[in-house]
């Protein structure tokens, strides 16, 4: 063993104080742990209080509340029971939403590379300790062979719609080709019905990954990648929407028929000698 002499260098004498003895402890998680996906921000902040969705260590679905200034959350509610889901998986967290009508809480849940999406929507203005019966979306909306996984649910009161973003991918998952695409479907009746799918955005063959958010007024703002970053060459890219049409980060209009490519859209990082691997977060207060 090397033993070391600590010299103090304090005008008189050096002294040597033997250190405390190491003690191991035991490290351990807390029972209530959980995952919120970190692709698809899965909290939503309205009047005072944010509202999050996870997974948690057994694979419920939940959602809790956490009032602005405390360290207490609220009890978990279950969206989904372990039993009924099937997986544990942090791609499975939901997508959280205060609809502006009546102030009641949306949430938009899918499993990783899923057939169906299912709503669920509070019983109560701002409270989650009640939803009503969920229901599924997905047969009626998705083309045969396709799945659904990082929903985000986004409103545009000036619209009157509810958008629903997520990833839409061919069946099975990740053969080389496969184009996952960005795409969405509308509600215009606060989440009862929604509509035909519409793919806004895709690389050919590339597996891509963004974020999506709003500046409350009618914009919607997203951040993508061309590829995966497992590869080489994966780039950042800028683009938003507004009044029914998308735009560059410069204002000018983006003309290309849907669904956009990295072609369409404003460079943010090249990342042709240092890859981008994922996109953890967009914002505007434009």
């Amino acid at each position: 063993m090397l033993a070391r002499r600590l010299l103090m260098a304090t005008g008189g004498g050096g002294a040597f104080t033997t250190p405390p003895p190491f003690v191991p402890f035991t490290l351990t998680a807390p029972g209530d742990g959980g995952w919120p996906s970190g692709l698809t921000l899965s909290s939503y902040w309205y009047n005072g209080k944010s509202y999050v969705g996870y997974i948690d260590e057994v694979g419920n679905v939940e959602i809790r509340s956490l009032a602005d200034g405390s360290d207490t959350p609220s009890t978990a509610t279950n969206l989904h029971l372990a039993a009924d889901w099937g997986e544990i998986d942090w791609h499975d967290s939901p997508s959280v939403l205060v609809r502006s009508s009546d102030r009641k809480i949306v949430t938009a849940t899918c499993r990783h590379v899923g057939a169906h999406m299912y709503i669920r929507i509070s019983a109560n203005a701002e409270d989650i300790g009640t939803f009503a019966t969920g229901f599924e979306i997905g047969a009626s909306i998705l083309a045969s062979g396709r799945a659904f996984t990082y929903p985000k649910l986004i409103e545009l009161p000036s619209e009157g719609a509810i958008y629903l973003f997520f990833r839409q991918h061919t069946t099975p998952d990740g053969p080389t080709g496969t184009t996952l695409q960005l795409a969405y479907t509308k509600s215009l009746d606060n989440g009862a019905t929604w509509s035909a799918i519409t793919r806004v955005y895709g690389n050919t063959g590339k597996a891509s990954y963004w974020q999506i958010d709003d500046n409350g007024s009618g914009r919607i703002d997203f951040a993508t990648t061309n590829d995966s970053g497992a590869g080489t060459g994966a780039s950042v890219y800028h683009f938003y929407y507004q009044g029914g049409s998308y735009y560059r980060t410069d204002g000018s209009l983006i003309s290309s028929s849907l669904p956009l490519t990295p072609a369409d859209l404003t460079l943010v990082y090249s990342g042709a000698t240092n890859p981008a691997r994922f996109v953890y977060d967009v914002s505007t207060n434009g």
